[in-house]
């Protein structure tokens, strides 16, 4: 079954993305001991509610990695993304996913 995570950011509003801009993002779970190819997966940016004009984050450029092999012989999968800003403001977001690891066994 999918799993839906959703990332909070420390400051209560999220983070701020400018309007027309774009952010460039990097996500693994190496290290966190839910193993290191995780995936399928799915990411997007969640307006904040609230905020004083129209939100439109877009989700881009979406690349599954691989690093090549450390000292253990591993190579841990990693995945990159940018989100865009194509709204009438500054936006703050969070982050949120869809993982679909079930798809895996």
């Amino acid at each position: 079954m999918p799993s839906y995570i959703k990332i909070p950011f420390p400051s209560k509003s999220g983070m701020t993305i400018a309007k027309n801009g774009s952010m460039f993002w990097e996500w693994t779970w190496e290290g966190s001991g839910a193993g290191p190819n995780m995936g399928p997966v799915m990411f997007t940016a969640d307006p904040v509610s609230h905020q004083s004009g129209l939100t439109s984050l877009v989700t881009t450029d979406i690349a599954k990695c691989r690093r090549a092999p450390g000292a253990g012989g591993s190579t841990e999968v990693f995945y990159r993304f940018t989100v865009v800003n194509r709204g009438d403001i500054d936006t703050n977001y969070n982050l949120e996913f869809i993982l679909f690891n079930d798809l895996m066994r």
